[in-house]
């Protein structure tokens, strides 16, 4: 008995050092987490866990460089980092109001009706300044789902509930008058992280009908999910270090970028976006994509505009090599390299990356990409496209972003880094 007594006394002893040491390296790591992270490790600290497990999420705050100070890559040659607020980020504001040919966008975002259904007649003849006053924004409309459900300890963290069948019942019978009420073209998801007013963020490179028309390529899983803003160039600085840390714990992506030009193009991916030097990584999920026309092309109604930006070409990943992501502080990368198996007619080739962005997030290159089978995004005689605005979306279960934040999180320790709770 006094053997058994000792052990859950050692037990006990071990859990509350393996607490007290994870609290510690919260607290040295705090530059390096974000608000929401350092609360969420927090009640990590707190909860019902092993003190094997508490071990396992102070070595990650221990050994993974998302949390240790930025060194140079290892690829690097010292190239500056571009902060928030920089020449390139003032700039832009300058060149937004230079290049941008408004086009019908706030009536895409703030109108709840952007089909490109010819059943709707109501908006073929109507004018940015004849919009309906009684239209709400898209931001009001949000679909229903329940939480996904998760186990052990994380289902009180995640703030996951359990209903009755007579809940349920009523749920779905509320969901049914919703979806009588609505039109059936009515686009049905929410977006987070900015909204139709939100002038920081304007112009937006993602417009609701884009969006729509990307969801059926995504994995079957997210999409019908939510669209949520983690970085935009115009509201957030042209700083690659910035970027990173906003989307690091994103594990599906949507890259959206506007050119100086008006086109529209970038990429869907499925895994983080992190410093990773000059190694490739990432899934055959991705895809590239692009508007075939460019966005500033003359629409005279709102319902052209919103065809016009429901046009969409996809590109897949073509299998012929593995090169999906590449990302540190001097490029993001989308596609590249080579065949892994070449033929006489490759050596004649001249591939190039599918999408590279630069570190000051001011300018990119596209070319013919083996990864995916694509030609270049955009039409410019030039091999470089200036960028207008860039945009990083991550998709969500979801309809508010504390919930969303607290999957990622959650996400990111169990699953990025191996840890199982006991």
């Amino acid at each position: 008995m006094q053997a058994k007594k000792s052990s859950s006394s050692e037990d006990d002893e071990k859990l509350m050092n393996a607490r007290k040491e994870l609290k510690e390296e919260i607290t040295l790591k705090k530059q390096f987490l974000t608000g929401s992270e350092a609360a969420f490790l927090t009640s990590l600290a707190d909860a019902d866990v092993s003190s094997d497990y508490l071990e396992q999420t102070k070595n990650v705050l221990t050994k993974d460089k998302l949390y240790v100070t930025a060194k140079e890559e290892e690829d690097g040659d010292g190239v500056p980092l571009s902060d928030p607020g920089t020449a390139a980020g003032a700039n832009t504001k300058e060149k937004i109001e230079k290049a941008n040919n408004d086009n019908f966008r706030t009536e895409l975002w703030r109108s709840k009706q952007c089909s490109t259904s010819n059943e709707e007649k109501e908006y073929e003849d109507t004018k940015p300044e004849k919009v309906e006053e009684e239209s709400r924004s898209l931001f009001d409309k949000k679909k229903k789902k329940k939480s996904p459900v998760v186990f052990s300890y994380f289902s009180s963290m995640f703030s996951t509930e359990t209903t009755t069948k007579e809940e349920d019942d009523k749920d779905t019978q509320q969901d049914q008058k919703e979806n009588e009420a609505e039109s059936s073209n009515e686009i049905a998801f929410a977006i987070l992280g900015t909204s139709v007013d939100d002038e920081y963020a304007k112009p937006h490179v993602l417009s609701p009908p884009l969006m729509d028309s990307l969801r059926p390529h995504m994995p079957y899983a997210i999409q019908e999910d939510n669209y949520w803003l983690k970085y935009s160039l115009v509201r957030d600085g042209s700083s690659m270090e910035v970027l990173l840390s906003k989307v690091r714990s994103s594990t599906r992506t949507v890259l959206a970028i506007e050119t100086m030009d008006g086109e529209v193009f970038g990429a869907f991916t499925s895994a983080p976006w992190r410093r990773n030097g000059n190694n490739y990584y990432g899934t055959g999920e991705s895809f590239l994509w692009r508007l075939q026309k460019p966005r500033n092309t003359p629409c005279e109604t709102i319902l052209d505009q919103a065809k016009l930006e429901s046009d969409v070409e996809i590109f897949k990943w073509s299998g012929a090599n593995r090169n999906v992501q590449l990302s540190n502080f001097k490029r993001i990368i989308v596609g590249g390299g080579e065949p892994e198996e070449k033929t006489s007619e490759d050596e004649k080739k001249e591939f190039s990356f599918g999408l590279a962005v630069n570190s000051d997030l001011s300018s990119g290159t596209s070319g013919m990409c083996v990864t995916f089978q694509s030609p270049a995004l955009h039409q410019t005689p030039s091999d470089v496209f200036e960028i207008l605005n860039l945009e990083l979306w991550t998709m969500t279960p979801f309809t508010n972003e504390e919930e969303a934040e607290k999957l990622e999180l959650g996400r990111q320790f169990v699953f990025d880094h191996g840890m199982v709770a006991h």
